[in-house]
């Protein structure tokens, strides 16, 4: 996990990156979509490369 400063207001900014294997029966669309909704219920961003 990183941790840096928002230089306007000086808020705590985390990012996070994750490794994951998926089974391949799991489309990205299907994913993306799950991801989507996690992300506004936890007020978060999430993106997948």
């Amino acid at each position: 996990m990183e941790k840096k400063f928002s230089p306007n207001s000086g808020t705590a900014l985390y990012s996070m990156n994750i490794k994951a294997k998926l089974p391949e029966t799991i489309s990205m669309a299907d994913l993306d979509d799950k991801l989507e909704d996690l992300a506004e219920m936890l007020q978060v961003e999430i993106t997948i490369k």
